[in-house]
């Protein structure tokens, strides 16, 4: 008895260090600006090409579409209203309103497939360059070059056995650092 509460012990443990870090950042400005005082926040969608399918394993275009358009449409709204439940997220939009807020634009940068490993499964990174601005006077505040991991720990874990769950807890991921700058 005693060994099996070490052994869940130490997976606890090592769980918890394991999922300690899932964007890592590449390149940044300003890597603490004030952005507190927004209370709307803007999204733009994550401009993903629609013709590469191939590389993500779908048979054709019309499959990887709607894959890319809940992504859009649902995920990154829903992903930032959980963790930033304080402030009003408005997603997807296609460019500055002129509305007081925040407006973050994401910009694909890549895929890289199998970097690394989280327990059995392997870890893809989503590259992405995260630019915030006022969204009324269109000034520039913050830039990342960021690699969101497909890890997830907990729920999240049993995600990372499809390409879909994968590309679901990279979203997550890249929402939680975004979150953390406000």
């Amino acid at each position: 008895m005693k060994k099996i509460f070490c052994l869940v012990c130490i997976f606890t443990f090592s769980t918890a260090f394991a999922s300690a870090r899932y964007v890592e950042v590449i390149s940044e400005s300003q890597a603490k600006p004030d952005l507190s005082g927004y209370t709307t926040i803007f999204m733009s969608k994550l401009d993903m090409p629609e013709d590469i399918w191939k590389t993500f394993g779908y048979s054709n275009r019309e499959k990887w579409l709607p894959v890319l358009d809940d992504l859009n449409s649902m995920k990154l709204k829903i992903h930032m209203s959980d963790i930033a439940p304080e402030k009003k997220i408005v997603a997807p939009v296609n460019g500055f309103t002129g509305d007081a807020g925040l407006y973050v634009k994401l910009s694909y940068k890549g895929f890289r497939k199998n970097t690394g490993r989280a327990f059995t499964h392997k870890v893809d990174t989503l590259d992405v360059i995260v630019t915030m601005y006022d969204n009324k006077t269109r000034k520039q505040l913050y830039s990342a070059t960021l690699g969101a991991k497909s890890t997830g720990t907990h729920k999240r874990g049993w995600m990372m056995n499809a390409f879909e769950g994968r590309l679901d807890n990279q979203i997550y991921n890249l929402c939680c650092f975004i979150a953390s700058k406000f």
